[in-house]
């Protein structure tokens, strides 16, 4: 019975996730300061100087804008962030 609930939930409740979100990925505002930051050519360390945070934290901040876009490095990363609208192109 608790089964038949769930997946009677499942099929008549799930909300449908708007187009435009499901091609843009979802960056935190922090994450897009960093990418920015990659973007003008500064090294990880420069980035953690700027901002004021840990080495570690900016690495962290990459390799989750890396598996957010799917992307392997920084190139394809800035690449993938222009495409997607997330980083501005001006």
């Amino acid at each position: 019975m608790l089964l038949c609930h769930r997946l009677f939930h499942r099929k008549f409740y799930r909300t449908k996730i708007p187009q435009e979100k499901k091609d843009k990925p979802c960056i935190t505002k922090r994450e897009k300061e960093v990418l920015t930051l990659v973007a003008e050519g500064l090294s990880q360390k420069e980035i953690s100087q700027k901002m004021k945070i840990q080495p570690c934290t900016v690495t962290a901040h990459v390799q989750s804008v890396y598996k957010k876009l799917d992307a392997p490095n920084a190139p394809a990363a800035i690449s993938k962030a222009f495409k997607a609208g997330i980083l501005p192109t001006d």
